[in-house]
């Protein structure tokens, strides 16, 4: 959750847990809302302007609906295969539990360096084209696009399909429309110089704070040392190392196999003092 000034955008929330055995067996799974309440806490929901995810694999999309409904001033931004699957939802659609507005889910997809307005806010958005590495060896898992409204959500989380992965850059501006606030969001790790910010758009403005990925940064080049010396924020979280097979009542462990320490120690090293790896219901405040 990213708020400045009673405007709040949150990232993609995953709080809905399933078994790695589950996963692989392609269970039926659905949005487990209690887990969100729960997870969200007593957050302001009509401070919520947006909700970004940067692809739509299912820990990253399959809670989002629960968001918009609590937080009914929210647009949901995503890719048009997240816009595809949440159309099962629509008022106007093929499926047989209409509970969300078609328009409260905006694919940013041929909007790739340029800025979107968020309504009702003082908040932009810009999508860079970003790439979601494979996370097991050679095995790339939910890869591939939908096409097509779903009249329905997948059963099983094999059935979110990513489709094109974004970075987004999300300003909050002044009422002049100058930018106070600057975040760079990715939810999957890249190889470089995919994924970077525009250097025009920086010469505007430093970021403030880069949000990173850590899940599957070991199948990718030069991460995050290149992104961090190239945009050289003023922070750095990262986030999304911690293991979402588990119950979030266990402690967090890390992703199996992969290698969080030496992820870390690249991130040091390119930001020294100004990088920390995100631990569950950590608060920061950045000035």
């Amino acid at each position: 959750m990213l708020r400045h000034d009673h405007e709040t955008v949150i990232t993609a929330p995953l709080f809905t847990r399933q078994s790695a055995f589950e996963v692989t067996l392609s269970l039926p799974l659905s949005s487990d809302t209690a887990a969100v309440d729960a997870g969200l806490g007593d957050i302001a929901f009509d401070d919520v302007r947006a909700v970004v995810s940067g692809h739509a694999h299912y820990d990253h999309l399959l809670d989002v609906p629960r968001v918009l409904e609590k937080a009914p001033q929210a647009i949901a931004y995503t890719n048009v295969s997240g816009q595809h699957i949440l159309a099962a939802l629509a008022a106007d659609g093929c499926g047989s539990t209409p509970t969300l507005a078609r328009d409260r889910v905006v694919a940013v997809d041929g909007a790739e360096n340029t800025w979107i307005a968020v309504p009702n806010s003082h908040i932009r958005i810009m999508p860079i084209r970003s790439m979601h590495p494979a996370q097991v060896g050679p095995y790339h898992f939910g890869a591939g696009a939908i096409d097509h409204d779903l009249c329905e959500l997948p059963k099983a989380a094999s059935g979110w399909l990513e489709g094109q992965t974004y970075a987004l850059l999300i300003d909050w501006l002044d009422d002049s429309g100058t930018p106070i606030y600057r975040v760079f969001y990715e939810d999957a790790p890249t190889n470089p110089p995919i994924a970077d910010v525009p250097a025009s758009v920086l010469a505007e403005k430093q970021v403030d704070v880069a949000l990173l990925c850590v899940g599957s940064s070991d199948a990718v080049e030069d991460y995050p040392t290149h992104t961090l010396t190239t945009m050289n924020p003023r922070f750095a979280l990262s986030g999304h190392w911690e293991d979402f097979f588990q119950p979030t009542s266990d402690a967090p462990q890390p992703i199996p196999l992969l290698d969080v320490a030496a992820y870390t120690a690249r991130a040091d090293a390119a930001l020294p003092g100004r990088h920390t790896l995100v631990q569950p219901n950590q608060r920061i405040v950045v000035e």
